[in-house]
C-alpha cells in the first residue's frame, strides 16, 4: 500500500474512529499502526484471513463515505492551509483576506 493511502486513512481514522465499531478499529490499528499481517490478526482473532480482509475494505469504504458526508478533514486541510498562508505574509490586508476565509469555513 501506497504512504499517500495511508495517510488518508489515518487521517479517517483520526477523525472519524468514534464512529466504528470496536472489532473495526482493532483491525485497522492491527493492520496499519502495529504492522500485523493480515494472517497475524486472523489467527489473533481466530477467524479466516479472507475475513479480516474483507472487513478492513469494508472499514476503509466507511470512513470514505463518512468523509464524503461530513468532509471533516477537507475542512481540517484547508484551515491548516489558510493558517500556513497567515504565517507566510507581513501585509495586514493579506491577513484579513486569509482570517476572512477562515471565519467562512466556519459557517
Amino acid at each position: 500500500m501506497e504512504i499517500e493511502q495511508i495517510i488518508k486513512i489515518s487521517q479517517l481514522y483520526d477523525f472519524y474512529s468514534d464512529l466504528l465499531s470496536d472489532k473495526q478499529k482493532q483491525y485497522l490499528n492491527d493492520y496499519f499502526f502495529n504492522d500485523l499481517s493480515l494472517t497475524e490478526i486472523s489467527e489473533n482473532y481466530n477467524i479466516s484471513k479472507q475475513a479480516v480482509s474483507n472487513n478492513i475494505k469494508r472499514t476503509i469504504l466507511e470512513l470514505e463515505q463518512f468523509e464524503e458526508k461530513l468532509e471533516l478533514v477537507k475542512l481540517n486541510n484547508e484551515r491548516l492551509f489558510l493558517l500556513n498562508e497567515i504565517k507566510k505574509i507581513t501585509d495586514n490586508n493579506e491577513v484579513l483576506e486569509y482570517v476572512d476565509q477562515l471565519i467562512k469555513l466556519e459557517n
